[in-house]
């Protein structure tokens, strides 16, 4: 493995470690969204108890699935996180880091760190 590792660049395996948590992200986020609520629903329903308000919410999060794994993309990738802080945040004034070269997509607003 190590003889793996010394010919990726650094800039690849944060590329490869970045992916790695998106689709572990998008593996959980299905379970907490449709599983783990519809057993809220079936649970009841097998154990013949009322479900209407367990149904409308259960039903509820299954459309956010698709949402929330396009957001982890935006969020989990660092260079599409700061174009997005770049392009919100135009009207301040936006500069690199000092603990990092300005070709890198790290940035800071004058007096905070984003």
């Amino acid at each position: 493995m190590k003889a793996v590792s010394t010919l990726v660049t650094e800039k690849t395996r944060e590329a490869q470690r970045q992916l790695s948590h998106i689709l572990l992200f998008q593996t959980i986020s299905p379970i907490i969204l449709i599983f783990i609520p519809f057993m809220f629903l079936v649970i009841p329903t097998i154990a013949k108890l009322e479900t209407t308000v367990l149904s409308t919410a259960a039903v509820t999060f299954m459309p956010w699935v698709p949402a929330i794994n396009s957001l982890s993309i935006m969020y989990i990738i660092k260079s599409y996180r700061n174009a997005i802080k770049r392009t919100f945040l135009r009207g301040r004034q936006v500069e690199p880091t000092s603990t990092q070269t300005a070709k890198s997509n790290s940035y800071k607003i004058a007096n905070s760190t984003v």
